[in-house]
């Protein structure tokens, strides 16, 4: 044999071994591919879906996609819920079949003539159906069929009630399509009261009944409310009778509205309901329920969306506090990050207890203003503090200070103001006990 022959042998041997590992390796592979492709009962791509409908019973549930959104036809005709209808596709595109029950089947023997449940689907101009029917008798999987076919097959447990989403589950539920940064103006009315409130450059601000800085933290939380709500159900779609849920007239009406008042939402909110309140966007569309943690948290009156903050300060930038009360005065200094009391005898200071105090007076709450000038008190109620309290804070000229007087007759509120405004407001006796340390409580 010669020797270019025998390296071509070689070659053509080391070729075939290669070829043999390859095809062992991926044949089998492919070959899954292959059978799970074949396994999927539907061969659809959600994107590409154009109209679904499901049909049980008599029911019929129809959908169509205009303009790229969702839209419910039947059996009325609002927005759908574009999560639930992608969640709806993505659970037809993962269908696979368990196995061939029968080629030739009476199929009103699994339930599918007619089916418990039936989806028409529409994707690239051709139409599909999927019928399911009874489960089997073991209940591991339910039986299916598709379009006109007499093959019946058998489908994971659970498909037929995967898909047979309701109506409720279909229709867009959302409360407000406004996103947080649009909403620029919020007004709250009821019992003839109203709360006006806008956003300004510096936050929110209270416009009506008084013009002062808002709560953001309230704010925040009653438009949390309704821009991630849902409505819980749809009492009845086209109302004659308004009176019988409390919305003629409302007992609460909200608008939200974009810059100057513009494209303002409207929500009329009535009486209790079994799920929660009765509810309505403006002067049109279906009664619709809210949860009631959504109605109840509403602020109620004006005290509880205004800034109420004594001081707005960060506790980790004080590194001076002075109390003077009943029971004599106490001075706290921070000096490389540790705190110390002094007087006559200069004493460790407890980080914790004054970190406590400084929170206690960073969110302590003004219980009540005098807003109306008939009702101001005397000035001379202040004129002799009782408590003086006063912070040094890094990189303010100023010291911040506040000065607590009398117990207001009859009340459990006490006098107070600050040191930069005459404004004379009121304290809780419980805010009061708070900040009223001596130098044994807040020493080592």
């Amino acid at each position: 044999m010669s020797f270019r022959r025998t390296i071509f042998l070689a070659v053509t041997l080391v070729l075939l071994a290669v070829a043999s590992y390859y095809l062992k390796v991926t044949g089998p592979r492919e070959h899954q591919q292959i059978e799970e492709a074949e396994a999927h009962l539907l061969r659809l791509e959600p994107a590409q879906v154009t109209s679904i409908e499901l049909r049980r019973g008599e029911e019929r549930i129809a959908l169509r996609k205009e303009a790229g959104a969702w839209k419910m036809t039947e059996p009325i005709s609002t927005a759908g819920d574009e999560d639930a209808v992608q969640y709806l596709l993505e659970r037809l595109q993962e269908l696979k079949q368990e196995r061939v029950v029968s080629d030739e089947a009476v199929l009103g023997d699994f339930g599918l003539r007619p089916s418990k449940l039936s989806v028409h689907v529409e994707m690239g101009g051709e139409k599909g159906v999927l019928h399911l029917g009874d489960d089997n008798p073991t209940g591991s999987g339910v039986y299916a069929s598709v379009d006109e076919s007499s093959q019946v097959f058998l489908l994971e447990a659970g498909a037929r009630e995967r898909l047979g989403r309701s109506r409720y589950d279909l229709r867009d539920k959302e409360l407000l399509k406004i996103s947080r940064p649009q909403v620029r103006h919020l007004v709250i009315e009821r019992s003839g009261e109203r709360i006006a409130l806008k956003k300004g450059e510096e936050g929110w601000e209270l416009t009506v009944p008084v013009k002062t800085l808002a709560d953001a933290d309230v704010v925040d939380r009653t438009l949390d409310a309704f821009l991630r709500g849902k409505a819980q159900s749809f009492p009845e779609e086209d109302p004659r009778d308004l009176e019988q849920y409390g919305l003629a007239p409302p007992d609460i009406r909200l608008t939200f509205a974009k810059e100057a008042g513009k494209e303002p939402v409207i929500f009329l909110i009535g009486k209790p309901a079994e799920d929660g309140y009765y509810a309505r966007r403006g002067t049109s569309g279906p009664v619709f329920t809210l949860e009631r943690w959504r109605v109840e948290d509403l602020p109620k009156e004006t005290l509880e969306v205004r800034d109420r903050k004594i001081f707005d300060f960060e506790k980790e930038a004080v590194v001076q506090v002075e109390i003077q009360g009943p029971d004599g005065e106490v001075v706290a200094k921070k000096k490389e990050d540790e705190w110390r009391i002094e007087g006559p005898d200069t004493l460790k200071g407890s980080e914790q207890r004054i970190s406590d105090l400084l929170r206690d007076i960073k969110f302590a709450k003004i219980a009540g203003f005098f807003d109306d000038p008939a009702e101001r008190p005397d000035p001379k109620v202040l004129a002799d503090p009782t408590r003086r309290i006063s912070l040094t804070v890094e990189g303010k000229e100023d010291p911040l200070r506040f000065f607590i007087g009398q117990q207001v007759a009859g009340q459990e509120n006490w006098y107070a103001k600050r040191a930069t405004d005459e404004e004379i407001f009121l304290l809780s006796s419980d805010t009061v006990e708070l900040v009223t340390k001596t130098v044994f409580d807040l020493q080592e």
